[in-house]
């Protein structure tokens, strides 16, 4: 049997030192820069998420309300405008007016006080309604309006999209 002496100079030289820092440094760095990658896709999910929640509300809300009136008193047939104001069955909620206030789309039933239908964070523009309705028919009406998020200020957190219904008098 052979006896070996063990060797003394166990450890790590300078060159495998930084070889080993080099390597450490660049896989930090790619998971660091696939957890920022996979933060930024859910803050986007979120705000298309929220626009996309908030104008089927507003929409849902405009399209009930119309089809539950009575008439359409503004715009008039055939015209478009920026408010819509409708005659309601329920006394307290005659009128039935949405508009645009600022950045909201506001709802106002009867002499109650005006309610943002959309969140704060959620911009209401572009918005125009379109008097459908014909001679002898019931009426019918055409909504458009885009909402917007603009989280931070920050590119991708940025979301835009314009909607938009028909509903018609039952």
């Amino acid at each position: 049997m052979i006896f070996q002496q063990p060797n003394k100079n166990q450890g790590f030289t300078l060159v495998e030192l930084i070889v080993y820092i080099a390597v450490s440094s660049f896989v930090l760095a790619a998971i660091g820069g696939l957890v920022w990658m996979l933060m930024q896709s859910r803050a986007k999910s979120q705000a298309i998420a929220e626009v996309e929640q908030q104008g089927a509300l507003i929409m849902d809300t405009i399209t009930q309300s119309v089809r539950n009136a009575e008439s359409i008193t503004a715009p008039t047939v055939g015209n478009t405008g920026t408010t819509l104001t409708l005659d309601v069955v329920e006394a307290t909620d005659d009128p039935t007016i949405f508009t645009l206030s600022s950045s909201d789309m506001e709802i106002t039933e009867g002499v109650a006080a005006a309610v943002a239908l959309n969140a704060d964070n959620i911009t209401v523009s572009n918005v125009e309604f379109y008097n459908l309705s014909r001679a002898d028919t019931p009426g019918a009406l055409q909504s458009t309006f885009t909402l917007t998020i603009d989280q931070g200020g920050k590119g991708s957190y940025h979301y835009e999209k314009t909607f938009r219904g028909t509903a018609s008098l039952r």
